[in-house]
């Protein structure tokens, strides 16, 4: 159940990129969409193609973006030294728990993801409608998805901490 969930969030992370990748060549792509007609009968191989490539694109951009967010820590040496105790404890002697608990650290991936596609997503559509589009609304979107993104990860992080402490708590009992 746990590798079905990732390779579903890192597809919807990819088909995120697919979105802002279109929009950043649909002025190429436009004229060539008459040609598409002939694909009619090449549906289900087409389908296959696009959701390879945004499965591949997902991992690119996953893990891209965990390479920039681990080196732009926003909290402290001791917390994140903490954090990375009890991740190890679980992890170590808790498994059916730590399982449950990446699971939640999952969709916080998928959460960091979708702000900075939404970013990318909102400033491709702005810069190229700002004719017909109030920049109001590409930041509302914005501010939405890192206020959801931020509230995760504090979760996630208290969820750990929560997580520690219950074991901790058994281990204690275990030896009694």
């Amino acid at each position: 159940m746990g590798t079905t969930l990732i390779i579903v969030e890192l597809v919807i992370i990819g088909f995120q990129v697919l979105v802002w990748i279109t929009l950043l060549l649909w002025p190429v792509l436009k004229p060539n969409l008459v040609h598409l007609k002939h694909l009619k009968d090449w549906v289900p191989v087409v389908a296959l193609s696009v959701l390879a490539m945004a499965y591949t694109l997902g991992i690119v951009f996953d893990r891209s973006l965990g390479c920039l967010t681990s080196t732009l820590k926003l909290t402290s040496k001791e917390t994140q030294e903490t954090l990375k105790r009890n991740h190890y404890y679980i992890m170590l002697n808790n498994p059916e728990t730590y399982r449950q608990w990446e699971n939640v650290e999952r969709r916080v991936y998928l959460l960091r993801a979708t702000f900075f596609n939404s970013f990318i997503i909102a400033g491709i559509v702005w810069y190229k409608y700002r004719s017909r589009w109030k920049i109001w609304l590409p930041l509302a979107i914005l501010a939405i998805a890192f206020i959801t993104w931020c509230e995760a990860r504090l979760r996630s992080d208290d969820a750990l901490v929560q997580l520690y402490k219950t074991a901790k708590l058994q281990e204690k009992k275990t030896e009694k």
